[in-house]
């Protein structure tokens, strides 16, 4: 997902001291709320999104969250940049 692409979300990598995948916490672009948090399940062996309490989302910042993590589980497949 290119950034122009992005138009109502802030995805921020955090990588946390002993985790072996980062956490993506995404953002109202505007508003500065933390929505939710993209984490590796390795029970499933893919990101998931873990929404914050009382959150609604519009279908299109749905979809910007599901190309999101699609995009995270294709570089953990090609074994890119520590995803």
């Amino acid at each position: 997902m290119r950034p122009e692409e992005i138009k109502y979300l802030e995805f921020i990598t955090k990588y946390v001291y002993g985790r072996k995948t980062p956490i993506v916490e995404v953002y109202n672009q505007f508003s500065k709320i933390l929505l939710g948090k993209i984490v590796y399940c390795p029970e499933w062996r893919t990101y998931v999104f873990e929404p914050e309490k009382r959150t609604k989302f519009h279908v299109g910042c749905q979809k910007q969250i599901t190309e999101f993590n699609e995009t995270l589980n294709k570089m953990r497949k090609e074994k890119v940049g520590g995803y």
